[in-house]
């Protein structure tokens, strides 16, 4: 099974099965030092995962001493912890473009073949997207902390089964950020940034005081997107029909 992971992310990311497997690695290890949902769903779910995040633990010189990883878990050891997972990225030859792809392919598999969901949806980082390294290793830093501290949480859950909804039922209109940049060929990555941060507030209110997805006010969404979303992407001159 964890072969299979390896080899979805060597066919999507145009690595190597073992890069992949590397690559792999170093993301759970920095998880699990952080006692993250995500690094326990995978665990649980993918034979061997456990034992690969400990095996690129000791290759990095990963701390293992329980005061260390108690300083690990405090928010500053936490943005540590993420830099350095994309420090180790970098020197297994991946570039931002590359740690971009990666995330998302975790997060596709896990949601295709074993139904987790929440891990994260930052998208391929498409050729000619005039974003800076930073922007973009700012972005991967963002993914990775989302995957790491949310995939357990039921709002956030909720949010993501809204979101589904939004894109079902009215799918010309709202598009997610993910969608954006994964399919939108033509969509800047500037302008999908932009609109994730509109759709942000918009996914506040719309979930303010749901329990489930199938109370979702359809009609002040659609208000909601006219209002804020659909102007900004006018302006930009951006179409969500694709």
């Amino acid at each position: 099974m964890l072969n299979d992971i390896s080899a979805h992310l060597a066919r999507h990311n145009g690595l190597s099965e073992e890069t992949s497997k590397q690559a792999l690695g170093i993301v759970l290890n920095a998880a699990e030092r952080q006692e993250s949902p995500f690094a326990a769903a995978m665990f649980k779910t993918v034979p061997g995962a456990r034992a690969l995040s400990a095996r690129t633990g000791s290759e990095i010189g990963a701390p293992t001493g329980a005061i260390a990883r108690l300083i690990e878990q405090t928010p500053g050891g936490k943005r540590v912890v993420a830099q350095s997972m994309i420090t180790e990225l970098h020197r297994l030859g991946l570039d931002h473009k590359a740690i971009g792809q990666l995330l998302p392919c975790i997060s596709t598999y896990m949601d295709e073949h074993h139904g987790l969901v929440g891990f994260g949806h930052l998208g391929d980082l498409n050729e000619g997207m005039c974003l800076t390294a930073l922007a973009i290793a700012e972005m991967a830093l963002e993914n990775f902390v989302e995957m790491r501290d949310r995939v357990g949480d039921p709002r956030f859950r909720l949010r993501k089964e809204v979101e589904h909804l939004l894109e079902e039922r009215l799918p010309r209109e709202y598009r997610s950020r993910y969608s954006m940049v994964m399919y939108g060929c033509r969509i800047p990555y500037r302008v999908a940034q932009e609109a994730g941060a509109i759709q942000r507030s918009i996914l506040d209110r719309l979930c303010d005081g749901l329990s489930s997805s199938a109370e979702l006010d359809l009609d002040l969404a659609r208000r909601l997107i006219a209002e804020k979303l659909t102007p900004h992407l006018e302006r930009c001159e951006v179409s969500l029909d694709y």
